[in-house]
């Protein structure tokens, strides 16, 4: 419940700064101040709600958080109801004014500026200091989704404790805010439905040195991962999928010497041939690429994957025979290659096809094409 509440209140704030009224009450400060705020302690609510309901404190700091809410949201409707009436005012008597994209209400009653500019203060500091009070229940997991106004506040500053973050369905995100190089306990960050996201640059990625796994789904005009990369000394998995446009690794892949997991699902026409840095990923685990159906063939490099144990490939039709070098990979534990093309399956057909021999050490092997519609 308070995570809607908190939602709704930065949802009404957001058109009366725009319309510049803190500016124009005096608590312009104050009102950008009371946003962050609540955009901060937003940001571990989930957590909050979802993960302690039985703890004792963290109900009390919610309840707290909640009655804190109700003020601002009472404060708000004060504003609300002051703009619509010099709105309606100025409408009628000519005296409203436009400047640039802004409106400047003519507040009369100072009386009215004055009470509402000292609410305006004692709850803003009341907020941040329920704000304050969030560090010490430790909150771990933060989920944002479509709220663009979100990449330009500082609230990312502020959640050096933070170890899970999603981000979901941001309809303007370019780029990651630089923020996110503050998180620096940050294990697992997933990316999902961002469509004007394309690529992550090495200034978001910097200073994420405890990151684990990785996850970019569905972004249609995602296409570089960066340099920055390399920065992630941490990461174990890393999952790019339903980002047609990206079909290459950056050089700083050799650097990420935890990298175990890999999965590329690309539903693309795009990529031709595997990305020739992955070969120097150092101690790569598992490797599963899919929904490739123009890659024509796995690369003789392949066989450098010393260290790999699992591979799998799916809806890569025009592969049509597997490379003498992965006889190398003799860790390798399951191979998985499933609606290949029927010529890909007749040679690695046991103990007949011409590639059998190459796949013969591999203690799970799995091979078909699509069946035939009848």
């Amino acid at each position: 419940m308070a995570l809607s509440l908190v939602a709704n209140l930065l949802t009404s704030l957001q058109p009366l700064v725009e319309k510049e009224v803190g500016l124009l009450l005096g608590v312009d400060e104050e009102m950008t101040k009371l946003s962050s705020t609540l955009s901060t302690i937003e940001a571990v609510l989930e957590d909050a709600e979802r993960n302690h309901p039985e703890d004792r404190a963290v109900q009390d700091w919610l309840r707290k958080l909640k009655d804190a809410a109700y003020e601002v949201d009472d404060i708000l409707d004060e504003c609300s109801t002051e703009i619509l009436r010099w709105e309606s005012k100025g409408q009628s008597s000519g005296s409203l004014k436009k400047v640039g994209t802004s409106l400047l209400y003519p507040f009369e009653n100072v009386k009215f500026r004055h009470r509402i500019g000292h609410m305006m203060k004692e709850i803003s500091g009341k907020l941040a200091a329920i704000a304050d009070e969030r560090d010490k229940f430790h909150f771990r997991n933060m989920v944002v989704e479509n709220r663009d106004e979100f990449t330009k506040s500082q609230v990312l500053r502020n959640l050096t404790l933070l170890k899970l973050l999603r981000i979901d369905r941001f309809t303007k995100l370019k780029s990651l805010p630089n923020g996110l190089a503050h998180l620096k306990a940050l294990k697992s960050l997933s990316i999902n439905f961002c469509d004007k996201l394309k690529s992550l640059p090495e200034e978001g990625l910097r200073g994420l040195e405890s990151l684990q796994r990785l996850e970019i789904w569905y972004c249609k005009e995602f296409s570089s991962l960066s340099e920055g990369l390399q920065h992630l000394v941490c990461l174990e998995s890393l999952e790019i999928e339903g980002c047609p446009k990206q079909v290459a690794l950056p050089e700083g892949v050799k650097h990420l010497k935890s990298l175990q997991s890999l999965t590329m699902i690309g539903d693309s026409d795009v990529l031709v041939a595997l990305p020739e840095t992955l070969q120097h990923v150092p101690a790569l685990q598992s490797l599963s690429i899919a929904s490739y159906p123009k890659l024509t063939s796995l690369p003789d490099w392949l066989g450098n994957l010393t260290t790999l144990q699992t591979l799998t490939i799916f809806g890569c039709p025009k592969i049509s025979s597997l490379p003498a070098s992965i006889q190398r990979l003799t860790k390798l534990r399951s191979l998985s290659i499933t609606d290949c093309g029927p010529e890909l399956a007749r040679r690695c057909e046991k103990g007949k096809g011409e590639d059998w021999h190459k796949i013969a050490h591999i203690p799970q092997v799995e091979v078909n094409a699509p069946a035939k519609p009848k």
